[in-house]
């Protein structure tokens, strides 16, 4: 008797917590995966459409399963997105907010063939992809080419690593004109490593009027040296900017750096 007691209230709370459970089910249900997207590209533009149709295959789902992590990893499917957030807004939505890595450098390197393919980085120097041809899916611009940089790794959305890389990255940063896009100005970055010691290391940056800027020892200052050498190029005359040199020394004396400009129009 005490055992058919024993089953019927078993089965009798099994049953309650079938109940709560379906009753919890219909209203913690997702109902949308709202997502509001910041890009600037027509390729961006149609990634997120792809995306937001994958997005919208979660609706119906219960949002207190819902792992936020198989959320991000559609997201991660497309090399130019990232999620800038995401969360769950209970009882029936995701919210999740996106953004495009929009491209700036290209490595130009060589496959088991020897035919020249490009290695595309955005501004934090996160690797995307590996194009046939250096040419911005924002504009079709040609993207910063780095040379001189060694053997780099490049991982699937992760920071690319280098020699002198980080330096590199932290310079380019520090380039302040406005509004405007860096590559409308810089056309590359090439490091030296020097003859002798890490002292005679130095980054050359082309500018797309001709000008050479040289920003010499990077062990020191390097990002306050470079920015100095970007001001100094900004106030230089358009005729200047055909036929100059942007040269930054250090200075012993000080401890700090000086930032020159030469002039090569009467060798040309």
């Amino acid at each position: 008797m005490k055992k058919k007691s024993i089953l019927a209230i078993t089965v009798s709370v099994l049953l309650i917590l079938a109940a709560v459970a379906a009753g919890l089910n219909a209203v913690y249900t997702v109902l949308s995966v709202t997502t509001r997207f910041s890009v600037r590209s027509d390729a961006g533009r149609e990634e997120c459409r792809i995306l937001q149709e994958r997005l919208d295959g979660y609706s119906g789902k219960s949002i207190l399963f819902l792992d936020l992590k198989d959320i991000c990893a559609e997201v991660e499917k497309f090399p130019c997105l990232k999620v800038e957030e995401v969360k769950k807004n209970y009882p029936r939505t995701v919210e999740l907010r996106v953004s495009e890595r929009l491209e700036r450098y290209a490595v130009e390197r060589t496959d088991a063939e020897g035919k020249v393919f490009y290695s595309v980085l955005d501004a934090d120097g996160i690797y995307l992809y590996d194009r046939e041809k250096n040419e911005n899916r924002l504009d079709g611009a040609p993207n910063i080419l780095l040379n001189g940089f060694g053997e780099m790794v490049f991982a699937a959305g992760e920071r690319t690593s280098g020699a002198y890389v980080e330096e590199l990255l932290a310079s380019v940063a520090g380039f302040r004109d406005g509004d405007v896009n860096v590559r409308l100005n810089l056309v590359s970055v090439t490091f030296e490593k020097g003859a002798s010691d890490s002292s005679t290391t130095k980054f050359t940056f082309r500018m797309q009027e001709g000008t050479r800027i040289e920003v010499n020892n990077l062990t020191a200052l390097v990002a306050e040296k470079t920015e100095a050498a970007f001001q100094r190029y900004l106030t230089l005359e358009d005729e200047d900017k055909m036929f100059g040199v942007v040269t930054v020394n250090d200075d012993k004396l000080s401890g700090g750096f000086n930032v020159s400009y030469t002039t090569l129009r009467d060798l040309n």
